[in-house]
């Protein structure tokens, strides 16, 4: 089960000028109790309920008793250096502090962490026509680290993931903006990666590697699992009126994903 209580605030500029600004502030008070149960059950030839399961059956448990408070602050101000020419700064500070217990052996699995990070990111648009635009963008991205099940072989906390983002790309559309052809060319620098996706909603290749990994060298030169080589798709809608009030919308969608792996240890399973 899960609680949270979050608050969060935001204040904008209204202005008409070329100066744009926004300010924002977060935080989450959230607490989490888990209990994931492992029971044999050989036969697996009919359904079993929960309240029917035999203790004896018990294979392993995983139980947990976690919670955060986390707060951030964030800026961010943007300004049209002319009609096409546009820049935009920002910047967020993210603090987490977290715990989690096994309160069957509170003494060997308390925990307690904090996490932190400074995220700037900036970007550059250029505007050649109102259809046609081109930008370019850095930001670095956080995501909080926490904790591993209690073992002798696993370190109790995980760091925190941090990752650079470099990007290139442009956005455009055509006949009347009834068709729309957006692309980018991105890199993303990451460290301590926890868990990776790659999924957009047209196609993209991604090359990823492994450059280092301190628990697991042989893993080095690899890619990242659950990261496909390439990914796309396509779709199409059609609406039409079909009566006073009533229109006929009709959706077709198309995706591929290249093969990728799903374990450190087995790179080349796909």
């Amino acid at each position: 089960t899960t609680s949270a209580w979050t608050f969060e605030g935001r204040l904008t500029s209204t202005g008409t000028g070329p100066f744009t600004w926004a300010i924002g502030s977060f935080y989450q008070d959230r607490k989490r109790d888990s209990n994931f149960s492992f029971y044999d059950d050989f036969a697996g030839d009919e359904p079993v309920l929960t309240k029917t399961l035999d203790p004896a059956a018990l294979l392993y448990a995983v139980i947990d008793d976690g919670g955060s408070k986390a707060w951030a602050l964030s800026a961010q101000a943007g300004y049209d250096i002319t009609e096409k020419l546009a820049i935009t700064v920002a910047a967020r500070y993210d603090h987490d502090r977290r715990r989690s217990v096994d309160p069957r052996d509170i003494a060997a699995t308390a925990a307690r962490a904090t996490f932190e990070q400074f995220q700037p990111k900036f970007s550059l648009s250029y505007k050649v026509t109102p259809d046609v635009l081109f930008y370019a963008g850095y930001s670095r991205g956080f995501r909080s680290g926490g904790f591993n099940e209690y073992s002798v072989f696993t370190p109790r906390i995980y760091g925190k993931e941090v990752s650079d983002s470099y990007e290139l790309g442009f956005k455009t559309s055509f006949l009347d903006r009834t068709v729309t052809l957006n692309g980018a060319l991105f890199r993303i620098d990451q460290k301590n990666a926890q868990i990776t996706q790659f999924n957009p909603d047209s196609f993209g290749y991604t090359d990823s590697e492994i450059r280092s990994f301190d628990d697991n060298p042989a893993a080095v030169g690899s890619a990242m699992p659950y990261i496909s080589k390439y990914n796309g798709s396509v779709s199409a809608d059609f609406e039409t009126p079909i009566g006073t009030g009533l229109d006929l919308t009709l959706r077709a969608d198309y995706k591929i994903s290249g093969p990728r792996s799903f374990a450190l240890e087995l790179p080349d399973v796909r």
